[in-house]
């Protein structure tokens, strides 16, 4: 049995939707997905899982595990891109080490951080489960397959510029 709970958290005017499925042995499983048009990423901060908590009547722990679970629900800002490179042993093989690399030299920030006009944030993704197309780069969960060097930093200048493919 499933149930949906709307939540407003008025502080961030973030609406999240809040799955609440009952599953076998009792356990319950909670989807939570951003609903935010401003924004394709969820930005789950310690007060938000406080609130969805609450409004669920959960401990924020159960909530909590929820949102460290999953990586695409992130517990800081992103930026308006967020691009994934794959660096698992195909992707990395082909390219995706080195694009990588590429990408965080050529925007001047590491793993998880965002360039200082917010426009882009960079992180490896173990693996984008599109082997073969690799390399493959990810921004804002929509695939680039076969990228070089070349093409990873074409798309992420094109993010800066507000022009992405």
């Amino acid at each position: 049995m499933a149930s949906k709970h709307i939540i407003k958290h008025t502080e961030t005017e973030i609406v999240l939707k809040c799955y609440i499925t009952d599953s076998a042995g009792g356990n319950i499983d909670i989807s939570v997905q951003n609903d935010c048009t401003k924004s394709t990423q969820l930005y789950v901060t310690p007060e938000s899982i406080e609130v969805i908590a609450k409004k669920l009547n959960l401990e924020t722990a159960e909530v909590s595990a929820v949102a460290t679970f999953y990586t695409q629900y992130k517990r800081k800002p992103v930026g308006e891109y967020h691009v994934g490179v794959c660096t698992n042993t195909l992707c990395a093989v082909m390219g995706g080490d080195a694009i990588f690399e590429a990408l965080k030299d050529h925007l001047g920030i590491e793993n998880d951080e965002v360039t200082s006009d917010g426009k882009v944030s960079v992180e490896h993704i173990e693996c984008n489960a599109a082997c073969d197309y690799a390399p493959v780069v990810m921004a804002n969960w929509e695939f680039y397959d076969n990228q070089t060097v070349q093409s990873a930093k074409d798309l992420v200048d094109a993010m800066r510029q507000g022009n992405p493919p």
